[in-house]
């Protein structure tokens, strides 16, 4: 199975990873705008930039690429047992924070949705078993914007 990433903002010109194609592709129904505040990555809480975001909007059109992922590259790592993520989520931390935050926020907007994944549930009670092992708890949470969720329906170009 192929996975395919629809880039619209940065992703146009730093997609951060190996693909194996790339295709203009069309979101109908959605517009590319900035109408996002980012506190985060080229600005601060004192001086809020703009980033991109889709805006649902009728009759909109947002051209953009689609690529497919390079299963091949070091990074893509399909087929790692639910045991081996726990691991790795536990105790790996970057410049954004633990992994273990990445998880449990995921797990908490899902549940905020009724979006099931029994998967993803043993990963957040495992992981934070082995935090609590280490003597870690799970991060603070921070807030969590609510929104509406759309379908995205893509049309590819040749």
């Amino acid at each position: 199975m192929q996975m395919w990433v629809f880039g619209y903002g940065s992703l146009l010109w730093n997609p951060g990873f190996d693909y194996v194609e790339k295709r203009l592709a069309r979101l109908i129904g959605y517009r590319r705008n900035f109408c996002m505040r980012s506190i985060y990555h080229r600005d601060t809480p004192a001086a809020p930039g703009l980033v991109l975001a889709l805006d649902a909007t009728s009759a909109a059109i947002c051209d953009g690429l689609a690529c497919v992922i390079d299963q091949t590259n070091d990074q893509y790592c399909q087929g790692l047992s639910l045991e081996e993520q726990a691991r790795i989520i536990a105790i790996a931390r970057g410049g954004r924070g633990d992994n273990s935050e990445y998880l449990f926020k995921t797990v908490e907007q899902m549940e905020k949705l009724s979006i099931q994944n029994a998967d993803f549930q043993w990963l957040a009670q495992n992981v934070l078993a082995r935090l609590a092992e280490k003597g870690r708890g799970a991060p603070l949470p921070l807030p969590i914007m609510d929104g509406p969720c759309f379908p995205i329906k893509v049309k590819y170009h040749a």
